[in-house]
C-alpha cells in the first residue's frame, strides 16, 4: 500500500509541474524562440541539401514559404515533459537534476530542429509530424532513464 500512494504522489507531482509549465510556456511570449526554431529548422534543411532560409518566424524552402513556427512548433512540449519528469523523479537528486536539464534541453532543441526540418519536407505532412512527435517523446524518456542511471 506504502508503494501506491509513494508513486501516486510521485505522479501528481509530475502532472501538477507538466500542466504549469505548459501552461506558462504556451502563454508567456518567448522572445526569439520562434525565430530560433525557423532558423534552426532552415540550416538542418541545408545540412539535408534542401535549399532553405527562414525570416523571422518562417521558413522558406526553394524561395517559396513553406511554414510559419508557431509555439508548438518549439520543442516547449518535450522541454516541459522532461522537467516534470525531473522534478517529480523522488529517484533524482539534484545534480542528477540539474544534469538531466543541462543536457536535456539543448539536445531537445537539436531534435526538435530536426523534428521540423524533416516534416517540411515530408511528401505526407501528418504522419510524419505525429511520428516524429512520438519520437521526441520517446528520446525525453531516454534522457530521464539515463539520468536515472548514470552514476555521477
Amino acid at each position: 500500500m506504502g508503494l501506491k500512494v509513494y508513486h501516486g504522489k510521485m505522479l501528481a507531482v509530475f502532472f501538477s509541474v507538466f500542466v504549469v509549465l505548459f501552461i506558462l510556456l504556451h502563454s508567456i511570449p518567448l522572445p526569439g524562440l520562434l525565430e530560433l526554431t525557423a532558423s534552426g529548422s532552415a540550416s538542418v534543411l541545408g545540412l539535408l541539401g534542401v535549399d532553405a532560409g527562414s525570416s523571422g518566424a518562417v521558413v522558406y524552402v526553394n524561395g517559396f514559404p513553406e511554414a510559419v513556427i508557431i509555439p508548438a512548433c518549439t520543442g516547449i512540449d518535450s522541454i516541459s515533459l522532461l522537467s516534470a519528469l525531473a522534478v517529480a523523479d523522488p529517484y533524482l537528486n539534484r545534480k542528477r537534476r540539474i544534469s538531466l536539464m543541462a543536457i536535456g534541453i539543448p539536445v531537445l532543441f537539436a531534435a526538435n530542429f530536426f523534428r521540423v526540418a524533416v516534416t517540411l519536407i515530408s511528401p505526407s505532412w501528418f504522419p510524419a509530424h505525429f511520428v516524429l512527435w512520438m519520437a521526441s517523446a520517446f528520446l525525453v524518456f531516454v534522457l530521464w532513464s539515463a539520468a536515472s542511471r548514470v552514476s555521477f
